[in-house]
């Protein structure tokens, strides 16, 4: 049988388990109570032989185990489980003819976009009884939901998730879900990447005690799949917040925020811009073109809107002229030109004009033509976000975001800027972000509007901003928030104990997200 390629491994969401992941998953719910063993994605068997090796480890353990397991493509093994009952089905059509003691999984992590809508419905219509699931969700989230009904009560589910479980909002309803029917659920964070072909960042969730509410949650970092971490303590409303996190030693950072950065004078960002995304067009391939291949179709210059379409185009707080290299094309409503009406067929003949965004509009592809907005801000991010100011007449696509200030003078968007770019509001972004493979930070516009800034009515040093720039075009950006910082924390006020909190508890999340490691 030829092995998939590394793509196809990435498109159907299926990496197996490395075997020192598995030992650790299976090892802590495997006791002398412990009757059977499920694994809905059972792949070429290494979790169930993980759970088989647990057994047989366990001093004087002698109970007879039944291991069972589902797959919709079962590979050839060599390993051998005795008596294992290995069927092949995808678990989403799988109903076995019992309920399981513990349920071990390393679900398929497929991108809700690539389910098709049969897969969609089917994965909604097979778990609506439980929960109802967000359409955005991925396919492991239907995976751990369906995985509950199949469970002894009393019973564990042992489950290797991505960080999205944690900050995702359509897992959310999800961990509350969890929360009303496991007794102890216990998250253990990994940083760096533990497959072979991709570097997604996992996390091991341990949900214990099936059919009790949870008197009992826990995070812990490590750098080590085998040592154990400091838990924390996360309380049930913790839990049920956006974004699961914890930060040094436990503190709750959104709650410290509140209590010691909003109470010396920060207000949210929203109080001084309109926050929106950049523009959806339904078919960027189709509407943002390069320079040379709006030539090739003859597009006249007054239909053309130079667009940003990725954060790597920020480069300094300003954009001060900078010329993209795409352009957003408003195509008019009855074009004369053989070139674009040549253009515009083709694009009916891929059905863009039945895409979602594109039906409402008449004619298809006719743009709504916006205002420029005062700034932009990155929407997904691998390193430090900060704020650009517009002054070219640029337009975004839908990866970034667009600023329109509230009556801002040119000193308070500067002010605006250096706060954004500072530790308070970095902070909030690690704890409030999402993060997803490769360490990407994203923020929705919900989160960005709630970040914290400090709009001062002194004039701004202009020495120091220059300075925080020249930082920023120089790539240092680390130093350029340790610069924003100083100037935030001097204007505010903020006593030096708590700016070491803030900065350490900044350093902890950023080494998190990075996957460079944990500090204890």
């Amino acid at each position: 049988m030829r092995k998939p390629s590394t793509r196809q491994k990435q498109r159907n969401g299926v990496f197996y388990t490395p075997e020192l992941l598995a030992r650790a998953l299976a090892t802590p719910l495997i006791n002398r109570g412990t009757r059977s063993v499920f694994d809905p994605s059972c792949g070429d068997g290494r979790l169930l032989h993980a759970a088989y090796r647990a057994s047989r480890s366990r001093q004087g353990f002698r109970s007879a185990i039944s291991f069972s397991g589902c797959d919709r493509a079962l590979p050839h093994t060599k390993r051998t489980l005795g008596t294992a009952k290995l069927v092949r089905s995808d678990f989403i059509d799988y109903r076995p003819s019992t309920l399981f003691d513990v349920i071990l999984m390393n679900p398929p992590f497929v991108r809700h976009h690539r389910l098709s809508r049969a897969q969609r419905a089917k994965c909604q219509a097979e778990t609506a009884s439980l929960l109802k699931v967000k359409q955005t969700s991925d396919l492991w989230a239907y995976f751990v939901l369906k995985a509950a009904r199949h469970l002894r009560n009393g019973g564990s589910i042992g489950a290797i998730l991505p960080w999205s479980f944690l900050s995702a909002d359509y897992a959310k309803p999800l961990r509350i879900w969890l929360a009303e029917r496991f007794s102890e659920i216990r998250v253990k964070v990994l940083s760096g990447s533990h497959f072979d072909d991709t570097k997604e960042r996992v996390i091991i969730v341990w949900l214990k005690g099936y059919g009790t509410p949870a008197s009992k949650i826990s995070l812990e970092y490590s750098d080590d799949i085998h040592a154990t971490g400091s838990k924390i303590p996360i309380s049930s409303k913790d839990w049920a917040a956006d974004t699961v996190v914890a930060g040094t030693q436990g503190q709750n950072i959104q709650k410290f925020l509140k209590r010691n950065i909003f109470s010396a004078g920060f207000t949210h960002l929203e109080n001084h811009a309109k926050i929106r995304i950049g523009v959806v067009t339904g078919a960027n391939e189709f509407f943002v073109l390069s320079r040379s291949a709006a030539r090739r179709i003859a597009v006249q210059s007054d239909w053309r809107s130079p667009i940003l379409s990725s954060a790597r185009e920020f480069h300094a707080l300003h954009f001060n002229g900078y010329r993209p290299p795409s352009l957003l094309i408003h195509f008019p409503k009855d074009p004369q030109k053989e070139s674009i009406k040549s253009y515009l067929a083709s694009g009916k003949r891929k059905k863009l004009h039945l895409r979602t965004h594109s039906q409402p509009r008449k004619p298809w592809f006719r743009l709504r033509r916006e205002a420029c907005p005062n700034a932009f801000f990155p929407y997904r991010v691998t390193d430090t976000p900060f704020m650009a100011l517009n002054d070219s007449g640029l337009q975004s696509t839908n990866s970034i975001h667009r600023l329109y200030f509230k009556n801002l003078t040119t000193n308070q968007a500067k002010w605006l800027q250096v706060a954004l770019l500072a530790a308070p509001s970095q902070l909030f972004f690690e704890a409030r972000g999402r993060i997803y493979g490769n360490g990407i930070l994203k923020l929705e516009p919900g989160i960005l509007k709630r970040a914290p800034v400090l709009v001062s009515s002194k004039p701004l040093s202009i020495k120091a901003y220059r300075k925080i720039e020249s930082l920023i075009i120089a790539g240092k950006r680390q130093a350029a928030v340790a610069a924003a910082s100083q100037l935030i924390y001097k204007t505010a006020g903020i006593q030096p104990r708590i700016q070491a909190t803030i900065d350490r508890m900044l350093l902890d999340l950023k080494l998190r997200r990075s996957g460079r490691g944990f500090r204890s």
